[in-house]
């Protein structure tokens, strides 16, 4: 109990420390602030003799080890997560954000330059990404997604409705020749393509056919 006392004594004076580095400025640390003074009024109380109280409080806040929650999270410069990133609000980041593993949003997500996410990432709102956007796993935005930059997917993305570009094409100088469009019956698991829906339900391909030494467009069924 006494080593307990002289440790909680040291820690005493090191939050007392602290806690006066952040009333210099604290009305830019005030939550920080209060905390390291509640924080080392509770370890005073070993420095007057309250050892049992103390320790009983010190264990309650060891063994709870919950982190805490935020209904908005608002990051201005980069932020990574080595392990999975749930925010049950809405999250902004003003530069760059890495997620290692799983991300869950369930409000809206803007990113400001890019977005990295090794796992699966899961938005119930809106996103918005002003760079790129790179997703390792499964990407499934149940509301809009906006990226501004290049979207990168190691594996496939899924619209409910459409893929859309928003910008105007150009039609390229030089003339233009006539090509075909060839339906496959014979269907090729894994062909790589754009994925439409077709009005009998069932999916279909559409391809670059370079086969016969000239492009044309291929459809078969997914």
């Amino acid at each position: 109990m006494n080593r307990m006392h002289n440790s909680a004594l040291l820690m005493f004076y090191i939050m007392e420390s602290i806690t006066d580095i952040f009333q210099i400025n604290r009305s830019l640390n005030s939550h920080l602030y209060y905390f390291l003074r509640g924080f080392s009024k509770i370890v005073s109380l070993t420095h007057t003799g309250n050892t049992e109280i103390t320790y009983t409080v010190l264990s309650m806040l060891k063994g709870c080890g919950a982190m805490p929650t935020f209904d908005n999270v608002l990051v201005t410069g980069n932020q990574t997560i080595n392990q999975q990133l749930q925010v049950d609000g809405n999250e902004t980041v003003g530069g760059m954000l890495q997620v290692n593993s799983n991300q869950t949003v369930m409000g809206s997500m803007q990113v400001n330059t890019d977005h990295t996410v090794l796992g699966d990432m899961q938005v119930v709102g809106d996103q918005t990404v002003a760079g790129n956007s790179a997703v390792g796993g499964i990407h499934l935005v149940n509301g809009d997604t906006l990226v501004l930059g290049s979207v990168n997917a190691g594996s496939t993305i899924n619209a409910v409705y459409r893929l859309s570009s928003v910008s105007q094409a150009t039609t390229p100088g030089g003339g233009f020749s006539a090509q075909q469009v060839r339906f496959y019956p014979a269907i090729l698991a894994g062909q790589p393509g754009l994925v439409l829906k077709g009005t009998d339900g069932n999916n279909y391909v559409l391809f670059v056919d370079v086969s016969g030494g000239v492009p044309n467009l291929g459809i078969m069924k997914a």
